[in-house]
């Protein structure tokens, strides 16, 4: 910004007026904001769409970076804006006389200075919520994710447990039903299957998983 500036002051004669050289590194300044700001919406944009298929970690990092950005553009534009508004409030206050004319010139043009900057505040606000909002889904959607790896678990145990019994009940070192018995082996296997099956029809009609 500072060298654009630079080479304006160099390139023309008329900067060589104080007064010029603030409008030059004032035009510089103004010329980059919305450039920047209008790739930083871009990058939130696909923020967004990452954070809703595939909610990680680094995505987050990446959030809380740009919000730094935005903070820091946020300082600078709002010092800005305040610039204008004194250069404007100068003019407003200025004895009419033989500058007048070019005082009213300077003063339409630091207050043109002075909305823009409004309105780069305005937009950082805006995207500042933006990357707020993009938090929020991003912590929804991992604990959707979680609850839901969970819910798999639960399922998967619960479809187990018939299982689980019967196998912990038939080794428990005490003398049980059909022990003994050499067959035993045929029905207790059909009562496994069996519960089994009917305890995920049951979580099927239920529409748990």
């Amino acid at each position: 910004m500072v060298s654009a500036a630079a080479t304006r002051v160099r390139s023309e004669a008329a900067l060589r007026d104080p007064e010029r050289i603030i409008r030059a590194l004032i035009d510089s300044a103004v010329d980059h904001y919305l450039p920047a700001l209008d790739r930083i919406g871009d990058f939130i944009n696909r923020l967004e769409d990452r954070v809703i298929r595939n909610p990680v970690p680094p995505t987050l990092r990446e959030i809380f970076h740009l919000k730094r950005v935005l903070l820091d553009l946020r300082r600078t534009a709002t010092s800005m804006r305040e610039v204008a508004n004194g250069l404007v409030r100068r003019f407003d206050t200025a004895r009419s006389g033989a500058r007048e004319s070019i005082d009213q010139d300077l003063r339409f043009y630091y207050r043109g200075v002075y909305e823009h900057a409004v309105r780069v505040v305005d937009f950082i606000e805006t995207y500042r919520d933006l990357l707020a909002g993009s938090i929020d889904v991003y912590l929804s959607a991992v604990a959707n994710r979680t609850n839901e790896v969970m819910k798999i678990l639960t399922l998967w145990g619960t479809i187990a447990m018939p299982l689980l019994v019967l196998t912990n009940f038939y080794g428990m070192n005490v003398r049980l039903p059909l022990e003994q018995n050499p067959y035993a082996l045929a029905p207790i296997g059909l009562i496994m299957v069996a519960s089994t099956i009917l305890v995920f029809i049951y979580i099927r009609r239920k529409h748990w998983m």
